[in-house]
């Protein structure tokens, strides 16, 4: 376990003494970089996991055969993010939904 922190530790300080320095010294472009960065990850980190908390709940729906459910689902969701097997079942469900 000594070594993990170490080697933790070490990489801390390789990290401030290159690329991180900036952060030391208060360099305000490479901040912004950096917080405009993070901002960018954790806006398609969100999506990819709405998405996916999405896509579970129209599944659910599908193996459900809560059709109504899987509808109002599926349309919380742009087209071109699902794969070619969802946008068949949407059309079978719709179909069981006319009748």
């Amino acid at each position: 376990m000594c070594n993990i922190n170490q080697s933790y530790l070490q990489n801390i300080i390789d990290f401030l003494n290159g690329k991180g320095k900036a952060l030391l010294i208060g360099d305000m472009p490479k901040l912004t970089e950096l917080e405009n960065y993070v901002f960018n990850r954790a806006e398609i980190y969100t999506a990819e996991l709405v998405l996916s908390q999405n896509k579970a709940l129209i599944d659910k729906a599908w193996t459900d055969k809560n059709y109504v459910q899987f509808l109002d689902y599926i349309n919380l969701i742009e087209p071109s993010q699902l794969p070619n097997s969802y946008l068949q079942k949407y059309k079978i469900a719709s179909k069981y939904i006319k009748k």
